[in-house]
């Protein structure tokens, strides 16, 4: 089992959608292997086994990926079937072009768009129509995603040199600290990702049986 925790705050945030949508989330908690206890305690960690697992409940009992946060559903096998078309991409940078490509299908259109110049690239945040997203996880979650996915991909950490937000420094601030390791900018005019450029070029050095695995 990994030793890496997650705060009590990102297992009720990713609640939120189901709790709004009427599931049963204590039992959502319990097949995940979580106390539904354990998040009446404020220091509260989950291990990211358990984390992940609550996830794969989520996208399962709701069929949506996005947990009942975004402008639509985003149907069970959406984020494998955009892996299965980037795994055979040269480059990081066609990878995240190619991503794009994908999720721009589907509408309203929940995804990143790179976005380059001169030494420096973002993946800035475009999300379409009304979101229910009252805790940010779903912004946070995108965010991650694309960033380890790619990291994960060339094989290496895409170092970030800034993390900006176009809302309000959430009480919980303190733990992206510790998820993007750059600096933070909040009430920002977008939500996206800032690393170099260099990046781009590095290759993709898995396979598809490694994929299946991620």
């Amino acid at each position: 089992m990994s030793n890496l925790t997650v705060s009590r705050h990102f297992v009720q945030a990713a609640l939120e959608g189901a709790e709004r949508l009427g599931f049963d989330t204590h039992e959502m908690l319990r097949e995940a292997g979580i106390s539904p206890d354990l998040l009446r305690i404020e220091m509260a960690r989950v291990s990211s086994d358990q984390f992940s697992r609550l996830m794969q409940v989520l996208w399962h009992r709701l069929d949506d990926e996005f947990m009942g946060f975004g402008p639509r559903r985003a149907p069970s096998g959406t984020f494998a079937t955009m892996c299965a078309l980037v795994i055979d991409c040269p480059t990081l940078e066609a990878v995240y072009r190619q991503a794009f490509q994908f999720s721009r299908l589907f509408e309203p259109m929940v995804t990143m768009e790179l976005k380059t110049c001169d030494d420096t690239v973002q993946l800035v945040t475009r999300m379409e129509g009304e979101i229910h997203d009252p805790g940010y996880f779903l912004r946070e979650s995108i965010l991650v995603i694309w960033h380890r996915l790619g990291s994960w991909l060339i094989g290496q950490p895409v170092e970030l040199t800034k993390a900006e937000f176009a809302y309000p420094r959430p009480a919980h601030g303190d733990e992206y600290r510790h998820i993007f390791h750059c600096p933070l900018a909040f009430d920002s005019n977008r939500t996206a990702l800032t690393f170099d450029k260099r990046f781009l070029s590095a290759p993709v050095i898995r396979d598809k049986s490694e994929m299946r695995q991620f």
